[in-house]
């Protein structure tokens, strides 16, 4: 009978709202189109201080709770939903949602690459910067004057 008390304690501890708002650790892992880590990525949930670089070499970022700008803790928890921006040089961002689950929170990114542009080469000289800008005040006025 002593033993009770303590089984009937130990249940309740259990089922307590602190046993539910066990931290999960989130993981985030950035890769390019290849499958190769980004090394220089790093992810951001808004409401918090800053952006959290990956671990070079493996793409990975963990974490199971970050600081507000207020310094509140943000603790991870399942059920919680997180919206976070993926990011690296080079690479456009992604915005995610992902709802917290109890255990195994892998999420892997695949970043795309920017869109290259052309560079136009024009000559430094007064003389051609001149002469284009006239050049183009002519065919707006043209335009103007077809209208």
């Amino acid at each position: 009978m002593r033993g009770t008390p303590m089984v009937v304690a130990a249940l309740l501890l259990c089922s307590s709202p602190a046993a539910a708002e066990k931290p999960q650790i989130v993981t985030i892992e950035v890769k390019d189109a290849s499958g190769a880590p980004i090394d220089s990525a790093w992810v951001r949930l808004p409401g918090t201080e800053g952006r959290r670089n990956v671990e070079p070499l493996s793409g990975i970022w963990e974490a199971s709770m970050l600081y507000t700008y207020e310094g509140a803790p943000v603790i991870f928890t399942k059920g919680m939903e997180l919206n976070l921006t993926v990011s690296a040089p080079g690479f456009v961002s992604q915005n995610i949602n992902y709802t917290v689950a109890p255990r195994r929170n892998l999420v892997s990114i695949v970043l795309e690459p920017m869109e290259e542009r052309e560079i136009v080469e024009e000559p430094d000289d007064e003389s051609s910067l001149m002469i284009r800008w006239f050049e183009r005040s002519q065919q707006d006025e043209e335009a103007d004057d077809a209208q």
